[in-house]
């Protein structure tokens, strides 16, 4: 953030900074600190931040009072003296009585030089592990991406084809529409005719030519689908206005988007909302038999729904994938979670303050589809080699 010339020799006249003073957070996210460098003036600070001006500006004198500051002793201290407001914050006067040990000066320029050197290795070990982080990572996409393609698994000619399994599952969407009991959309089969094309033939009896938009070969009893033929799409539900969680537990647990990590949905940090609030959205929640997958903010995370969260409350910046079964929920979760469908989920991603994934374009995803039985073989293969990494 820069200010003028005027506003910096002025107003903030006072808060202008000098080298080697130390910043510390006085608002907010109390207690951090850092040490003003001279490439880093001219420079002042706003409210939130106070400073320490030190008479004899010695580095290792600097840099030791610093590393005090952020030792757990004195935060501890510093926020044990906070007010308990909304917005916690220090005062001057906490700031300033604060009892710091000072060892002789001798002894603060070896303390120092070795807390540094122990940084280094420190910094040395977290770029290795998160090089290492990252390679496990492009391993994990590879190997998924070999599945998602007919590479990692054996094609069975007793595997009943993709083909037979899309029209059962069609069928019984066309009939649960009919019946009233799922909303009415215009789905689609997509087939390879005689000339070598693929086409996408609608209920409405529309068929268009979607060879372009086929990204790579399937294996011959496999085929491509968009996602609603598999599926049903169902959003969650924002708790009411005014309405806010419960300080009780309660039998209504709300999932939020920080809940959904690693697949799953964790218990940590668990929201809960009451009797009343439930009943003005528990048409919204998500079911164990479901996938949830991100839509708002973070797009595209996908997992389980552990049996615990069963039937609980979902937050509106997420959706459901349900009516899934017969397919392998599991096959279904790593396709998601693929570059390829990840990718297909950017492109749709509507570009606004706060990113959002609508339903409409996330049931015509393109989906890779192979036999149920060979989607089972598949999980079961990708289970063992992705618990290795």
């Amino acid at each position: 953030m820069y200010i003028d010339e005027k506003t910096h020799n002025s107003t903030l006249k006072r808060s202008i900074l000098e080298e080697k003073d130390l910043l510390i957070c006085i608002a907010g996210t109390l207690g951090r600190s850092a040490i003003i460098t001279k490439d880093q003036l001219p420079a002042n600070t706003n409210q939130a931040v106070c400073f320490i001006r030190f008479i004899k500006k010695e580095d290792v004198l600097v840099k030791f009072a610093q590393l005090i500051i952020s030792s757990s002793l004195v935060q501890e201290s510093l926020i044990k003296q906070t007010k308990a407001v909304a917005i916690p914050n220090l005062t001057l006067e906490i700031i300033g009585n604060c009892i710091i040990p000072i060892p002789p000066l001798s002894e603060q320029i070896r303390i120092v030089d070795k807390i540094e050197k122990l940084f280094d290795a420190v910094e040395i070990i977290n770029t290795k592990y998160n090089t290492i982080k990252e390679l496990q990572e492009k391993l994990k996409a590879k190997i998924i991406d070999l599945a998602i393609k007919g590479k990692l698994t054996q094609q069975l000619s007793t595997d009943e084809p993709s083909s037979k399994l899309i029209e059962k599952i069609v069928d019984k969407k066309h009939k649960l529409m009919k019946e009233g009991k799922i909303k009415k959309e215009n789905l689609s089969v997509i087939y390879k005719d005689a000339d070598n094309q693929f086409y996408e033939k609608f209920d409405d009896g529309k068929s268009i030519n979607i060879t372009n938009s086929i990204p790579f070969k399937l294996p011959e009893n496999w085929r491509w689908t968009r996602l609603n033929a598999l599926l049903s799409v169902k959003g969650g539900k924002r708790i009411p206005k005014g309405s806010s969680f419960s300080k009780n537990i309660t039998k209504h647990i709300y999932i939020r988007v920080s809940d959904m990590k690693n697949n799953t949905i964790t218990k940590q940090d668990i929201k809960y909302i009451s009797d009343d609030v439930f009943e003005k959205i528990k048409n919204y929640t998500i079911s164990k038999k479901d996938l949830y997958l991100t839509i708002a903010g973070t797009i595209g995370k996908v997992g389980i729904v552990p049996d615990f969260f069963d039937n609980m409350n979902l937050t509106e910046n997420a959706v459901k994938l349900t009516n899934i079964e017969p397919i392998e929920k599991k096959y279904l979760m790593y396709c998601i979670n693929s570059d390829f469908v990840q990718s297909q989920f950017t492109d749709k991603t509507t570009q606004v303050a706060q990113p959002k994934l609508a339903i409409k374009r996330i049931e015509t995803t393109l989906i890779p589809l192979p036999p149920l039985e060979e989607q089972k073989r598949m999980v079961f293969q990708l289970q063992q080699l992705l618990n290795i990494l």
